[in-house]
């Protein structure tokens, strides 16, 4: 396990880096920490420290996992990106009248843009994994294993919870994994169906989330990745039925980042 001098203060009374850190993937894992530090300082010179302190100290001092710090780093890189090009950024605000809150508010060519970031990550297929499609196993008696579709389903299901009505709401995913991660979130999108299509001509089906009334609440989804430190949209599916649409001009920054 590899140790060095502390660069960011907000870091401090972090348990996970330890864990980060060691076994066999310690030294992918130090590369990794050291873009969070990256990022970590530069959000704090756009944004301030009081800012950036106070939306995560308190989430910093409670890191127990790597799994936690992942999905730090993830919502991290997410706000950094979009401090660059927004004009004015807030972090975790607080919605009226709702308990959860998103995990940015951030203006973008005039429009304001409530932002909520997600990543999970996928095991494969196998006995304790997931299937590739819908399907029935041959032995009837065998529980199948729940497609990775239905599984993003289930995760994200709540999304709408967490943003606040009659705004333009963007939802930023993280799906590190195998085979076709893009197309898996598509098909959770737009419905089984949608695995082939276009991104640009998909039809919505039934059993999707985008077929949901509570989803039209979300503006559009970005399936986003980090490489080399650097954050890139895959692509971005606007909503067919949301209630406030992603405005052009936001979409084309959203789809340049990077």
């Amino acid at each position: 396990k590899s140790r060095r001098p502390r660069r960011m203060t907000l870091f401090t009374n972090s348990c996970a880096e330890p864990d980060y850190l060691s076994g066999d993937g310690a030294a992918k894992g130090e590369e990794h920490l050291d873009n969070i530090e990256s990022l970590a300082a530069e959000i704090i010179l756009i944004l301030g420290p009081k800012m950036v302190g106070d939306a995560y100290r308190r989430d910093l001092s409670a890191f127990t996992t790597e799994q936690q710090l992942a999905e730090f780093a993830c919502e991290l890189s997410v706000c950094t990106a979009l401090s660059r090009i927004a004009t004015r950024t807030t972090l975790r605000p607080p919605i009226k009248d709702q308990q959860k809150r998103p995990d940015a508010k951030v203006e973008i060519s005039g429009r304001e843009v409530f932002v909520e970031v997600k990543r999970y990550s996928d095991d494969g297929p196998g006995p304790d994994g997931r299937t590739i499609a819908l399907s029935k196993e041959l032995n009837p008696s065998v529980k199948p294993s729940k497609p990775r579709m239905m599984a993003l389903v289930s995760k994200l299901e709540s999304v709408p919870d967490q943003l606040p009505d009659g705004a333009v709401n963007l939802l930023f995913v993280f799906h590190p994994g195998y085979g076709e991660n893009q197309k898996y979130i598509q098909q959770a999108l737009f419905g089984e169906d949608a695995f082939f299509d276009d991104p640009d001509t998909v039809a919505l089906g039934d059993q999707s989330l985008f077929a949901e009334d509570a989803w039209r609440k979300v503006s559009a989804v970005a399936y986003v990745r980090v490489a080399d430190g650097v954050l890139h949209c895959h692509e971005l599916w606007p909503n067919p039925r949301a209630s406030v649409v992603l405005p052009d001009n936001v979409q084309v920054a959203i789809r340049n980042l990077g």
